[in-house]
């Protein structure tokens, strides 16, 4: 079960995202960016050993989308060292960065996204704001 709900204070509307797990009932609660497309975010930072780094995406996250052939996830590297030329290889609850040249023990940020579950195929949706107002 996906739903979409708002928290509102004294400033300002944030919009936020719950999603729960029907295997565990358990529910995340996120912010999310505004996308034509519901996508979920993981953020982090790495290091190279070697010239190879593997990451395995968190259980959560891993729950609360769908990566397959047909919804493969996105990633996008930070170098912050001379990380040179790399290749990604993306897996379903992975990815490994492999270094082709540059410092082997190179530092770096990613992030992956992938499209939330229950909701691969929705997009960006025109609503009328005088059926929404309060």
């Amino acid at each position: 079960m996906n739903c979409f709900f708002k928290l509102q204070g004294v400033v300002k509307t944030i919009p936020f995202y719950f999603t729960i797990n029907n295997a565990s009932w358990k529910g995340y609660v996120a912010p999310i960016s505004a996308t034509t497309e519901r996508w979920l975010e993981h953020i982090g930072e790495s290091k190279l050993v070697d010239g190879v780094c593997r990451i395995d995406l968190p259980q959560d996250f891993l729950e609360s989308t769908t990566i397959d052939e047909d919804n493969p996830m996105q990633v996008s590297i930070t170098p912050y060292g001379d990380l040179g030329r790399y290749t990604v290889q993306r897996g379903y609850d992975h990815l490994t960065v492999h270094q082709i040249e540059g410092d082997q023990s190179a530092t770096f940020s990613y992030r992956i996204s992938a499209k939330v579950k229950g909701a691969e195929n929705e997009k960006l949706s025109e609503v009328d704001l005088m059926d929404v107002r309060q």
